[in-house]
């Protein structure tokens, strides 16, 4: 596994969580968080809601806006609610023996202003998180 580094984000601001499921591949469910990238680096104490950047630079051009939470078949989405007429997700919930990370992240993304830190490498189309906490 490439080495990891410390990445800190700001929750709200328009940050998306998508979870997806892909048995024939053996990875088993996913979620994908989409950020916005800060112009600074995390420590400054600037992310605005939905910005991410590296502890000590901002994300460049060829890095992406997009973290990426492999469960490798350790927690699955148990149950998932949304209001129909408005389409909103109101409720989602995990299990499994690591489905704690996944229920951490959403709250984080979800929390507006709520500061997260992440370890994660640049796995071409997101970034891989090898753990969740400073």
């Amino acid at each position: 596994m490439p080495q990891s580094y410390l990445l800190i984000g700001r929750g709200g601001g328009g940050m998306t969580f998508e979870v997806d499921y892909w048995p024939a591949s053996g990875k088993g469910w996913s979620v994908h968080v989409k950020f916005r990238k800060a112009t600074h680096a995390g420590t400054t104490g600037t992310l605005q809601a939905g910005e991410c950047a590296w502890a000590d630079r901002p994300l460049n051009a060829q890095e992406p806006a997009e973290l990426l939470l492999q469960s490798h078949t350790k927690w699955r989405l148990e149950r998932v609610h949304f209001a129909a007429s408005s389409k909103v997700l109101t409720s989602i919930a995990f299990e499994g023996s690591e489905a704690q990370k996944a229920r951490d992240l959403y709250s984080w993304i979800t929390t507006e202003n709520h500061l997260f830190y992440v370890h994660c490498y640049n796995g071409g189309p997101s970034m891989v998180i090898t753990k969740l906490g400073p």
